[in-house]
């Protein structure tokens, strides 16, 4: 990782990426609080970096215990005094009936799991939280509350990225792998 002043290109700081990090499949910079949070790809073990943006410092979350296959979207709600992450799964975890995990990192990065479908990203807009589902599901649930989940069928469709306009419109792309 390379911090870089951008005013004359000088690297500013740097670091190396742990060994069970070497191939970056989401980032999602958090500015307000000076971190940003990176994920693995399928051929990593799943880890979740928090990474300080001032000396590119860091601490390792293991999330192999809730999620296989980390999307490559996730977000974060932060209220100020709360920052939870939230990273989907492509697979089910093992027998278990979830596809998410929950990070809040105002909380020494406790987890939780999310009950929702094998996913192609997590995105969020205000508080609610869309999880763009494999087989046609858009799931929906609250930063504040993962456990109440609402699950949406969108027939002939592979909802992959989720945006909501602040008119309150909401759009999907759709993912063929025949494209």
């Amino acid at each position: 990782m390379y911090k870089i002043r951008v005013s004359d290109l000088t690297i500013v700081a740097s670091n190396n990426l742990p060994a069970t990090l070497q191939n970056v499949h989401s980032i999602k910079v958090n500015a307000s609080r000076g971190e940003f949070y990176l994920t693995g790809s399928i051929i990593d073990p799943i880890y979740m970096l928090k990474v300080n943006t001032s000396d590119l410092s860091y601490t390792q979350i293991d999330l192999s215990s809730y999620i296989t296959h980390a999307t490559d979207d996730m977000c974060f709600y932060d209220n100020g005094t709360v920052c939870k992450v939230f990273v989907g799964g492509e697979q089910f975890y093992g027998t278990e009936p979830y596809c998410g995990v929950v990070i809040e990192t105002t909380n020494s990065n406790a987890l939780s799991a999310i009950h929702i479908k094998p996913s192609y990203g997590l995105f969020i807009d205000g508080v609610k939280v869309y999880s763009a589902s494999l087989d046609g599901y858009i799931q929906t649930f609250s930063a504040l509350d993962p456990t109440n989940v609402s699950t949406f069928v969108l027939e002939g469709y592979a909802p992959n990225e989720v945006m909501a306009t602040s008119t309150g419109r909401t759009f999907l792309t759709h993912w063929d792998a025949t494209n």
